[in-house]
């Protein structure tokens, strides 16, 4: 997800002088059906917003490339039981998912 977002920004916000990652680990989220599950939520924050469309990019959406980043990355995460949202955020754009934390494995008996 990091790297999907890091890209986008490269991509789309070129003029970007700041982005923030951040990992929060809690417990419950008001987005997730399960409010007492742990949960990971990853955000992804830049204050350049999205850049307007180059003919670059309208060359590669026309043929068929880019422009499925963020859809094929939201249905990676609802896969894994999480919800990402994305969208414009305080002058710039924010990615954020919110994961539920794998739990661990029982000790294996012998």
């Amino acid at each position: 997800m990091v790297v999907e977002a890091l890209t986008n920004v490269r991509r789309h916000a070129p003029r970007a002088t700041r982005v923030e990652v951040t990992l929060t680990p809690a417990v419950g989220d008001r987005l997730t059906a399960h409010p007492v599950a742990p949960t990971l939520e990853i955000q992804v924050i830049n204050d350049a917003g999205g850049a307007p469309a180059t003919a670059l990019r309208a060359r590669r959406q026309h043929a068929g490339h880019g422009g499925r980043g963020l859809p094929s990355l939201g249905a990676r995460v609802q896969a894994t039981g999480g919800i990402l949202t994305y969208g414009p955020y305080d002058g710039g754009w924010q990615v954020r998912a919110v994961l539920p934390q794998a739990r661990p494995l029982p000790p294996e008996t012998t």
